[in-house]
């Protein structure tokens, strides 16, 4: 599932007016998360991934973008356990997933 409608459903309902600000405020940070984790995987500095993964996994789960979240919290859990096996497959995953529903958000919006 790319978005769950029923949390869009419920954050429209309860932000009114206020839901086109939380879909830009996300958009727009999400963008600088991914961009951190692409370039932490090509300055090949895999310790720092676990942060904006986290912030990432967080946002995510809070507008109901599953996959994004998903792939975040896969980076997080890998990064915990010091196993993270392939971190530019993990981040390419995670632009995938942002590109995918990103265009669906601004259309919720």
């Amino acid at each position: 599932m790319i978005l769950n409608e029923n949390t869009m459903r419920e954050l429209k309902d309860i932000l009114g007016d206020g839901f086109t600000e939380l879909v830009d405020t996300f958009l727009a940070d999400a963008e600088k998360h991914v961009g951190y984790l692409e370039e932490f995987v090509c300055a090949g500095d895999l310790t720092a991934l676990e942060r904006p993964a986290h912030a990432l996994k967080g946002s995510s789960a809070n507008v109901g973008a599953m996959e994004l979240m998903a792939a975040a919290a896969a980076i997080v859990t890998q990064c915990r356990s010091g196993q993270l096996v392939d971190p530019a497959g993990s981040v390419a995953r995670v632009r995938a997933c942002f590109e995918q529903v990103a265009p669906l958000l601004v259309k919720l919006r």
